[in-house]
């Protein structure tokens, strides 16, 4: 269990883009990472990829980690 609240949420205001961090124990180490993370979002952002495509991005990284969740659950003897 986690006993301390070290998970970051970073929102930019003019574009509403909203990063959410908890990769690491360090909330400052997770602060960086956040920030990073939404840079690369805006600068993506302006190159013209739209917000649509890092959506599809993290679906699909919801479905590879589910998958790989349930894989594990059922085997039989």
């Amino acid at each position: 269990m986690n006993k301390t609240a070290t998970c970051v949420q970073i929102r930019h205001l003019p574009t509403g883009i909203e990063v959410k961090c908890m990769k690491e124990r360090s909330q400052s180490v997770n602060r960086f990472l956040a920030r990073r993370e939404l840079l690369e979002r805006i600068e993506r952002l302006q190159q013209g990829e739209t917000l649509r495509d890092t959506k599809v991005e993290k679906l699909k990284k919801q479905k590879a980690r589910r998958k790989r969740r349930s894989s594990g659950k059922y085997k039989l003897p």
